[in-house]
């Protein structure tokens, strides 16, 4: 062949700077998805939080329409229903 570059050092290099290029890109993709891992775990986090936020207001708007029934001891007028049977009725 003579002096000067051989094919097998061609393709050998070029082996090499095809591998080192294909590593770069792995490296790159890996960063990328990671980056995206921790955008992704954020949001749940976040989701999270709101759902939390919305049982405990779930709970409240049950605990206050509890608060708003009339008791056993009370009508829905306001009295107490002891009250009609202890009353004196014009005859």
């Amino acid at each position: 062949m003579g002096l000067g570059i051989t094919p097998s050092r061609i393709s050998s290099r070029s082996i090499r700077l095809a591998s080192a290029s294909s590593s770069i890109e792995a490296n790159e993709k890996m960063l990328k998805m990671q980056a995206e891992i921790d955008s992704l775990k954020e949001k749940a986090s976040q989701v999270d939080f709101l759902n939390a936020q919305v049982a405990f207001l779930m709970q409240m708007q049950v605990q206050n329409s509890r608060d708003k029934e009339p008791t056993n001891l009370e009508t829905r007028d306001g009295r107490h229903s002891s009250e009609s049977s202890h009353r004196l009725e014009d005859h």
